[in-house]
């Protein structure tokens, strides 16, 4: 995994402060952009903590640790972003 905070990125709220080298493998090969992946991304599954998006024919997972939900929302946590096959 690679620290990516110095990149400033936020999602849902929080801080993206780990990737994959799959991921950045997989993103340089596809020409694709870390931001944009991400700003296109669905649920998992209804916790709201792991959201998916497509890149190329590949799959990048986000999965938002550390959280808690409270009041009808996520609070704290930082996002880390994989492939399925590296969770």
């Amino acid at each position: 995994m690679n620290d990516i905070r110095s990149l400033g990125l936020q999602f849902r709220g929080a801080p993206v402060t780990l990737m994959s080298d799959g991921v950045e493998a997989l993103l340089r090969d596809c020409g694709a952009d870390l931001e944009a992946t991400l700003r296109a991304a669905s649920d998992v599954d209804l916790s709201g903590c792991i959201v998916q998006s497509a890149v190329g024919a590949g799959m990048v997972w986000a999965e938002r640790f550390g959280c808690t939900f409270e009041q009808g929302r996520h609070e704290g946590g930082a996002w880390s972003v994989f492939l399925p096959r590296e969770r």
